[in-house]
C-alpha cells in the first residue's frame, strides 16, 4: 500500500516566482525594515547584504496551508492537507532602487513514507511580508 501510495505522487504544476512590488524608498532602509520584520516573525537571517540589497533566512519549521503553497497531491489528495505532511520555509528579499523582490523556498516532508516532497509558493507569503514591509 505505501509503495503503491509513493507511486501516485503528483508534484505540483507550475513554477515558483518571487513576488515584487515597485518603491521609492531608500534601498538600505527598506532591506533593514525587511530584515526587521522577517527576523521578529522567528526567522534567523543567514545572509544580510544591507549595500547589496539582499537577504536570506535559514530555514524555519512552520505549517503552511493549502492556500499558501502547493506540495502536490497522491490519490488526489492535497498533501498539505494531512497534519502528517511538514514544511520548512526559508526568505530571500532583494531590493533595488525601484523594486524590492520576496521568494518563498518551501521544502515539504511526508513522514509515514519518508518523502521529500518538491513544494512552491502560491505567492500569498510574498504578498503578506510585502505588505508588512511597504
Amino acid at each position: 500500500f505505501i509503495a503503491g501510495c509513493a507511486a501516485t505522487y503528483s508534484p505540483p504544476e507550475g513554477s515558483f516566482a518571487p513576488v515584487s512590488r515597485v518603491h521609492s524608498a531608500n534601498t538600505e532602509n527598506l532591506i533593514n525594515k525587511a530584515k526587521n520584520i522577517i527576523a521578529s516573525e522567528g526567522f534567523a537571517i543567514q545572509v544580510f547584504d544591507k549595500s547589496g540589497g539582499f537577504m536570506s533566512t535559514a530555514g524555519r519549521d512552520i505549517k503552511l496551508s493549502k492556500d499558501e503553497a502547493d506540495c502536490g497531491t497522491t490519490m488526489g489528495i492535497n498533501y498539505l492537507s494531512d497534519n502528517r505532511t511538514r514544511t520548512k520555509l526559508a526568505i530571500n528579499v532583494f531590493v533595488d532602487d525601484n523594486q524590492i523582490k520576496i521568494s518563498a523556498i518551501i521544502e515539504g516532508f511526508y513522514g509515514p513514507q519518508d518523502t521529500s516532497l518538491k513544494c512552491i509558493s502560491k505567492g500569498l507569503i510574498e504578498k503578506r511580508f510585502l505588505g508588512k514591509i511597504l
